[in-house]
Order: C-alpha cells, then structure tokens, then sequence
C-alpha cells in the first residue's frame, strides 16, 4: 500500500505494565496512538510512544439508578431480601479477575451478615476461568448465597441495568485492567465500585469516587506479554465490605459521587478523542506527496524449483512434482 496516502491509527488497552516490546516497536511506527485509560497512556509514554486518551463511555439514557421503589421491585422478583447486603460483580469468568480472592472475601465478610447474597454477572463454569460451583464445594463456602447471571436472566433480569439496580456494593479485582467498564456502569447506576488500587482501577475509583483495595507488596509475571500481575490484600477488601456495610450514609455519599462522574464518561468525548487523532493525522498526510509506486504491490514471482522451469499453474506444478 501507498502509505504516504493512508493513516496507521492504533487504539488499544494496556492491561499492565510494562509493554511488551514488540508491542513498543509496532505502536511507535503508527501515525498515531489512543488508549482507553490514562493509566494506559501514562504506560505508553514511559514507553516512547507518544499516545492519547480515548476513554470508553458509558450510555446514560441506558445505564442509570431506578427509584427505590422499583429496585425492590426487582429484588422480590428474583427472591432477594429487599433488606439483603447484595454485593456483585459484572465481569469475564477468566483468569485475569481475582475470582477466587473476590467469593473468599465475601464469604469471609457475610460471615456475620446472614442476609449477605453475592451476584456474579458471569458463567458459573469457564475454560478461561473457573469451575465455580467446584470452587465453594471445594472450600467449604454456601454457594446458596451465590446468584449467577443465568438465575438473574431466568427470573426475566435480562436488562443489565436491572441487574447493577439489585446492587448494594460492585467489585471488580483484577491483577490487570485496562479499563473496567462494568465499574463504570454501576457507578452510572449509583452503585458503589470497589477496585484494586492499581491500572485504570486507581482513575476509576479513586478520588472518593469509588472504594479502592490495597495491592499485597507481591507481584507476578503475567503471560499478557510479561505485564506484572498484582494481587489483591485479601484482608482490606473484607474490611472495605465491612465498611460500606456499617456505614450507609457513607455509601450512599460514596454513590452519589461516582454517579455523577460516570455520567461525564461519554462515548460522545471518545468519539472526539478519535476524531481529532484522524484529523491531525491525515492533515499531515496531505502534505505528502503521493509515493511514485502502484497503490498495491505487484503479484510475487511464481515459484522457482530446483531444475528452474516456471511453472505456468498450479496444475502444471503438481505434474512437475509427479
């Protein structure tokens, strides 16, 4: 291709730190780079690569708090305690979320809450995860207090928004993240997010706008192209549950904070993020002249083989062959 006609714009995740190099290399030869989180960019500019934010948002006409009345509504319809603790987490069953740790701390915290019930917007089995229900039976938890998505979208939750509005508290603790949406939506539907202080979980829920868990001194290397993984204090993830448990007033103020910041996080700014990248970029291309070489490169030669004759098809070269 006549690339002194075209553009090479890039907009990726960093889901850790640091970049693999090749990945360094590729991103440093584009026209122009965006990532989702300033995490990322700040990531990529320690890196060399000159980079910008494109932040996915969230839609507010989608993804916003019901009236108290209809979220207990929702709660009686899928046989939940209209005066339960719910916790819940939105998220991939994969191995990059801190699963385990996460059913752990619950249990551990609703140890002394009877009414606690945790929802996991999940498959309760994965090949790139866990085998859930294997898990609580394996270490003595009460899966009866669990509540997969499957349950939720069986009792006609299938509205994600309705399933956030069943929430007194959402967490999402990954080693890695390079942008947590789902901590974004259930903030927009006034929903406490709960992340490790680390990656984009530090821009998400920093700020009195979220809860953020402290990260164990312990790191690992992860095979996302040797990012360090980061692990979770399991111990300060049980005494934040606690806290927002003991503390509603607190959680509700916390709630109200991260409400109205997710509702600035818009796919509007993120569209304009682009544009201007776009913009910029081919503002620079038009002042290059056109390269003096065909728009496509020429077919290669056909192949040669050892006695030099050219076959003139492929027919012709698998009767050679005989």
């Amino acid at each position: 291709m006549d690339w002194s006609r075209y553009g090479f714009i890039v907009i990726t995740p960093v889901d850790g730190s640091p970049v693999y190099k090749p990945w360094v290399d590729l991103l440093k030869s584009a026209d122009g780079t965006l990532s989702i989180s300033e995490f990322g960019v700040r990531t990529h500019r320690e890196a060399g690569i000159p980079s910008e934010l494109c932040r996915p948002g969230i839609d507010p006409n989608a993804f916003f708090r019901h009236p108290d009345a209809r979220r207990k509504e929702l709660r009686q319809q899928t046989g939940i305690d209209p005066e339960a603790f719910v916790v819940g987490t939105t998220a991939m069953n994969q191995g990059r979320k801190s699963i385990p740790t996460m059913l752990s701390a619950f249990f551990r915290f609703a140890a002394g809450n009877a009414n606690a019930r945790y929802i996991l917007d999940m498959d309760a089995q994965s090949p790139a995860g866990w085998d859930i229900p294997n898990l609580c039976e394996q270490f003595g938890w009460d899966a009866s207090r669990l509540i997969f998505r499957a349950d939720l979208v069986q009792r006609g939750l299938v509205d994600l928004r309705d399933r956030y509005n069943l929430m007194d508290a959402h967490m999402v603790i990954s080693h890695r993240e390079g942008w947590g949406l789902p901590l974004v939506e259930a903030m927009a539907c006034g929903v406490v997010s709960i992340a490790l202080d680390w990656c984009s979980g530090t821009e998400i829920c920093g700020d009195g706008k979220g809860v953020l868990v402290k990260p164990l001194p312990y790191k690992s290397v992860s095979t996302w192209g040797g990012a360090l993984d980061y692990h979770v204090d399991e111990d300060d993830l049980v005494a934040q549950l606690h806290r927002l448990y003991d503390n509603p007033d607190e959680r509700r103020a916390i709630a109200r904070r991260g409400m109205e910041w997710a509702r600035t996080v818009s796919w509007d700014a993120a569209a304009d993020s682009v544009q201007r990248v776009i913009e910029r970029v081919m503002a620079k291309r038009q002042s290059i002249p056109p390269a003096h070489v065909p728009m496509l490169a020429q077919p290669p030669a056909a192949p040669t083989i050892p006695d030099g004759v050219v076959p003139e098809s492929v027919v012709e070269l698998i009767e050679h062959a005989r």
